[in-house]
């Protein structure tokens, strides 16, 4: 957990909360899959944060609207509300996929030829790798999830089949 240290700057208390990985007014930054040294910068390590935000938020709540469209279908196919086994199943891959993304995390890491004790200072090797890493590991994340998404058949004309289907179904009970 990062430590919470404050000092006295310019009249105000100011907290630092990267203390742990910050020497020489250089700052590693590690950030949303982002690792860049800036020197003099540490105010930039706030950038990849701010611009990831909006698109993990369309992605949270294209996933959602996604589970809808296969709950009506659903429906439509097999006659009855199934929504709760969905989200189970939903959630229970989520929090799979995480505990995956983080133990190939530190693998990775630990490929890289990081080292704890060197602190800032790795070597331009490490440095070079991990940068790599940042890059490719979530572009070929991303190239998979736009494959697989190819065969997601539930576009907005078939959508509007099911519900025309589902609202027929529902006035005649």
């Amino acid at each position: 957990m990062a430590e919470l240290r404050g000092s006295a700057v310019g009249g105000r208390r100011k907290y630092d909360i990267f203390s742990g990985v910050r020497k020489d007014a250089s700052v590693y930054i590690g950030l949303s899959g982002t690792l860049w040294k800036l020197s003099s910068l540490a105010a930039l390590q706030v950038i990849p944060s701010v611009l990831y935000g909006p698109g993990i938020s369309c992605v949270l709540m294209l996933c959602d609207s996604m589970l809808a469209d296969v709950c009506d279908v659903d429906e439509l196919e097999h006659d009855a509300r199934r929504e709760a086994m969905f989200g189970a199943i939903y959630g229970w891959f989520t929090k799979v996929g995480l505990t995956v993304a983080l133990a190939l995390s530190g693998l990775l890491l630990v490929c890289t030829g990081f080292e704890v004790r060197f602190g800032a200072d790795q070597p331009d090797g490490t440095v070079f790798l991990m940068r790599i890493l940042a890059v490719v590991v979530p572009a070929s994340g991303m190239v998979v999830a736009t494959l697989l998404m190819c065969g997601y058949k539930l576009n907005a004309a078939r959508m509007a089949e099911v519900k025309a289907a589902l609202e027929k179904k529902h006035s005649s009970l």
